[in-house]
Order: C-alpha cells, then structure tokens, then sequence
C-alpha cells in the first residue's frame, strides 16, 4: 500500500507552480511542472478513496479539497504553457 501524501509538501510544490510567470519560465519547465502536477494528483486521488487512519492529520474532505486545487492548478499550468510557447515563438 502506498505511503499517504505529505500534504504540507503537496501545498508547498503547489505555490511554487502556481506563481510561475509565462513570461520567464520556459515551455519546458511547465511540462516539468505537469508530470509532478500528475504524480501529485494521482497520490491525493488514491488517499481519497482509502480507509484514512485514525492518526492521519488530514480528512477526506480536506484531501478532496486539496484534490480539486490540484487539478485547477493543472488546468492553469496547460494555459500558462500555451502562453509561454506563443511569446517564445513570437521571440523566434
């Protein structure tokens, strides 16, 4: 059984990737973001549907809510992305 994510870490790499900037960061640095965007999502939708412990600091709701910032940053990361690529071509 996989280990339950550290929610403290997941919200950490969520402020950082949801303060890039599409005018310094580079295509390949959201595409980077993506993949831990993806593994981040998939480790908060498997603790969803788990039996949480009793000792596990956070609550279904909490991880679902986390679940949904999750995928709303997703969503801002492919925008972001198309954003940076635009003004890289635009440079060429």
């Amino acid at each position: 059984m996989a280990e339950l994510p550290d929610v403290g870490e997941v919200e950490e790499m969520l402020a950082v990737i949801e303060t890039r900037d599409p005018v310094t960061t580079s295509v390949e640095q959201f595409d980077r973001d993506h993949g831990v965007l993806l593994d981040i999502q998939a480790e908060v939708a498997e603790a969803v549907l788990r039996e949480l412990p009793a000792k596990y600091p956070y609550n279904r709701d909490q991880l679902q809510a986390l679940l949904g910032r999750i995928q709303d940053t997703i969503a801002a990361n492919r925008a972001q992305r198309e954003t940076a690529y635009a003004l890289g071509q635009s440079l060429a």
